[in-house]
């Protein structure tokens, strides 16, 4: 049986946040926004951040061994004594600003000082091995300890989403207790993030493009995620909710001419 992999559109653009290599890894969030003060804020003295990610963007199961976010600045020379847990969850989104989950309800996985990167690039931490149950949705913080802070342009790459995703605390002055924070800020957004270790048995596609824009049709193309030769494809106004799209289904066609639009 051929398998399937499922197309996300908008009126004139797709959109994928989960990306898969030829590596054991998946990565969820593909923005380039910063300013977000996820998973740490270089800029500040101290952080501590909680990121959800869902089990939707995440698609797989198994033992996830090391955890990647990408840096996007040129040191963080006194911003690299993190703590990571990591945890499941029913959530979904944070309701409030001290809508924090419980930390002792997460796993620590990595506690260390890390070689500053000096420049941009994905930053890899080898933690100890935890598995995900591929159903739950997944819950990282991030604790960050060093005193001192870098440059306001050192920060780190972002993506958006409709709800809460993020919940940070930032302070030059107190260094917070991840059992009991205080109230932070928080983000519709995600820190971009691979996750070591596990594979999706059906990726998701990538490099897609638009093309030959018209009021009422568009040329929809990507890469196929693995070896299917099979999609599906659900489209609508920008931002739509998956399932409440328009569907097209079983197309073999790629580039695909979308119309009716």
């Amino acid at each position: 049986m051929e398998r399937k992999s499922i197309l996300l559109g908008t009126l004139v653009f797709l959109f994928f946040s989960l990306y898969q290599g030829t590596f054991a890894q998946i990565q969820v969030g593909n923005g380039s926004i910063t300013d977000q003060n996820l998973p740490i804020e270089p800029y500040f003295g101290y952080t501590y951040s909680q990121v959800i990610y869902l089990a939707s963007e995440i698609n797989a199961s198994g033992d996830i061994t090391e955890l990647q976010w990408y840096f996007n600045g040129t040191s963080l020379s006194v911003s690299n004594d993190w703590t990571i847990y990591i945890g499941h969850t029913t959530k979904t989104s944070f309701a409030s600003t001290s809508d924090w989950i419980a930390v002792g309800s997460m796993t620590q996985v990595y506690s260390d000082t890390f070689t500053d990167p000096g420049g941009a690039g994905w930053i890899t931490f080898d933690i100890t091995d935890w598995t995900y149950n591929g159903t739950d949705n997944i819950v990282i913080a991030v604790d960050e300890n060093a005193s001192g802070y870098n440059a306001a342009g050192d920060d780190f790459y972002c993506s958006s989403r409709t709800d809460n995703r993020g919940l940070v605390y930032f302070s030059d002055g107190t260094n917070p207790d991840p059992s009991i924070p205080p109230d932070g800020n928080l983000r519709t957004y995600i820190a971009n993030i691979i996750f070591g270790g596990i594979i999706q048995s059906c990726p998701a596609p990538t490099l897609q493009t638009v093309s030959n824009i018209t009021t009422t049709s568009a040329d929809l193309g990507w890469t196929a995620g693995g070896s299917e030769t099979i999609w599906n494809i659900e489209w609508g106004p920008a931002g739509f909710t998956q399932g409440s799209g328009t569907m097209i289904t079983g197309t073999s066609s790629n580039p695909y001419s979308l119309s009716g639009l």
